[in-house]
């Protein structure tokens, strides 16, 4: 991950969207936390059906703010809170997303995780995993996990971002204990308000498997019993 090529900005209807490359994985981004959220600017950027292919994984927001979308091997999972209950559906022709950072991976390695007590402590985990591969931290690096969160706390916007709106529609939120589940994230450190929050060096979404339930991640703890994937390097 560390031979990325080139930084491209485009205009026009989309906003400024850095394509990283190298070899084995292409990361590309549309929008920013701080467009997206912090400045309203939740116009839709690019569309699903444009990008998503069989290998593609990614994570973001929908247009209008309109709940979440994660990708998981090219199945795409996008939840809605709008009318009170959560919703997930595949994407359809006409879906966009305001933010969105998608990767392309043609192989990953997995590795066994011990016990992870806290979201910092994930964090830790995939960085110690890709500072032993040789990988550039600042730049963006997709993971997914397989396992059993002990704890997770998750929301999904719902028209507006709480903490640039706090009068808009409050996110949908849940906590929950032994689930079975995938996380996709991006992990980039020094990149607080484009990729991730003020407070995180990773943006996650989590899918659980067999129940009506997927979000952004808040909080989470994973059993010993779940794995981790990071991109092989050439």
């Amino acid at each position: 991950m560390s031979k990325y090529l080139l930084l491209v900005f485009l205009l026009g209807s989309c906003a400024q969207s850095p394509t990283w490359e190298d070899s084995n994985s292409t990361v590309r981004g549309w929008g920013s936390m701080r467009e997206a959220l912090k400045m309203g600017h939740s116009e839709g950027r690019v569309v699903l059906d444009d990008v998503i292919g069989e290998r593609t994984y990614g994570l973001g927001a929908m247009a209008g703010l309109q709940g979440e979308i994660t990708i998981i091997h090219g199945t795409s999972y996008i939840v809605d809170a709008s009318s009170g209950e959560l919703t997930i559906r595949p994407h359809t022709a006409d879906d966009e997303a305001t933010l969105l950072v998608t990767a392309d991976v043609s192989s990953w390695h997995m590795y066994p995780v011990p016990e992870i007590g806290s979201y910092e402590e994930l964090e830790e985990v995939v960085a110690e995993l890709c500072r032993a591969k040789g990988m550039d931290l600042q730049q963006p690096i997709p993971f997914w996990v397989q396992g059993v969160a002990t704890e997770i706390e998750l929301h999904v916007i719902n028209g507006s971002c709480p903490i640039a709106n706090p009068d808009g529609p409050e996110p949908w939120r849940t906590a929950q204990e032994t689930v079975l589940l995938r996380l996709f994230g991006i992990y980039i450190e020094g990149s607080a308000g484009e990729f991730t929050h003020h407070n995180r060096n990773s943006h996650v979404h989590a899918i659980a498997t067999g129940s009506k339930i997927s979000g952004h991640v808040d909080a989470i703890a994973l059993s010993d019993q779940s794995v981790i994937w990071i991109p092989e390097l050439p």
